[in-house]
């Protein structure tokens, strides 16, 4: 699967950090890495129209998704599971 690296003789991924961009390609990045741990990520439109990609845990509904937004990454294979968390100052100023 490209974008994935394995360690071991275990198909848990690796690290892998989807950065926020175009919210389609973001949205659909996410989902993939996410389907590992059966979770997945869809598009949101606020009234403006404004896409806002929400990622939704195993077992949770859409109203307790967690939003990636811009200045925002998406980090996979970590402690377990997942996480959104800033982008690094020094990344973000790059």
């Amino acid at each position: 699967m490209p974008g994935w690296t394995y360690g071991g003789a275990s198909s848990y991924p690796d690290r892998r950090v989807i950065g926020y961009g175009n919210a389609e390609q973001t949205a659909a990045a996410a989902s993939e890495a996410l389907a590992y741990f059966d979770a997945y990520a869809y598009i949101y439109r606020d009234d403006a129209g404004v896409p806002v990609v929400c990622c939704v845990r195993r077992g949770h509904d859409r109203a307790d998704a967690e939003f990636l937004l811009p200045g925002r990454q998406l980090v996979v294979g970590v402690e377990g599971g997942w996480r959104i968390e800033p982008v690094p100052a020094s990344e973000a100023a790059s």
